[in-house]
């Protein structure tokens, strides 16, 4: 199978980068339309096949991401269209649904949506598939995926709440990440042992929580076998009303991505 990549979002770089790392394609069989100079010294270096034209990698290829800005959507759509016949298309442009894609695109579209930590084979990603999408390319496309980390098949109108979330948790871990090792600092400690103390603490605690799928409760019971001094600390959690803080972020944020419309 032969794939091509159309846009110059950075995302571009971490999937290819992921495909390759496992084995699933040989460069020869990636082929990748990019004007943004960065991305192509970086796809020089993967030696997969770099055009300057939409038609070659459209040509070579069964399946195609798109993977551009908005304000570039409709003069891509054009040049795709006519080429479109037989082929299979990826869109990770946000916010623009399947029905969108489809006037422009007469062919199978799969809306997929990646976190930040694709980059080092951590990311969560979702898809949905248009109701043509064929069987032995949603395979195609899931192992993909599973390349870059995690995926979760959703149904387009769970998509706008699954993205948001996915877009914005690693900004949220980012900042609550933060006031941990400020807290820390103020304890004592250096800012390097702030960051590796909190980090990795937050990193094993991710791992425990979803390899054994221990919930809050049970992670409670196993770090003390006497709560006394985990109390005190989940005290002042539970009465500053923390649980409504991170409903209100979420909420806020998926009612503000649902008023854009695509």
């Amino acid at each position: 199978m032969k794939i091509g990549f159309i846009g110059s979002e950075e995302i571009v770089g971490s999937i290819i980068k992921s495909l390759l790392d496992t084995r699933m394609f040989s460069p020869k069989d990636i082929f990748v339309c990019t004007m943004n100079t960065k991305i192509v010294k970086l796809m020089k270096s993967f030696k997969v096949n770099v055009f300057k034209e939409t038609f070659f990698v459209i040509k070579n290829s069964e399946i195609v991401f798109i993977c551009v800005e908005l304000n570039d959507l409709e003069n891509i759509f054009k040049e795709i269209s006519p080429l479109a016949q037989g082929k299979i298309f990826v869109s990770v442009v946000e916010g623009v649904r399947i029905a969108t894609i489809q006037k422009y695109i007469k062919a199978p579209i799969a809306r997929v949506v990646f976190s930040i930590p694709v980059s080092v084979k951590e990311g969560m990603c979702a898809v949905s598939f248009s109701k043509d999408f064929p069987e032995k390319y949603k395979r195609a496309v899931t192992l993909m995926l599973s390349s870059c980390g995690k995926y979760l098949e959703v149904s387009e109108n769970e998509f706008d709440t699954v993205a948001i979330l996915i877009s914005a948790g690693p900004v949220f871990y980012a900042y609550i990440l933060s006031c941990f090792v400020e807290a820390a600092i103020e304890s004592g400690l250096t800012k390097a042992e702030a960051f590796t103390l909190a980090n990795q603490t937050f990193l094993g605690s991710a791992k425990l929580i979803f390899n054994q799928r221990a919930m809050y409760d049970n992670l409670v019971k196993k770090s003390y076998s006497d709560n006394y001094v985990l109390d005190a600390g989940l005290e002042i959690m539970r009465s500053s009303n923390i649980k409504k803080i991170i409903k209100d972020t979420i909420s806020v944020i998926v009612s503000r991505r649902k008023l854009i419309k695509y």
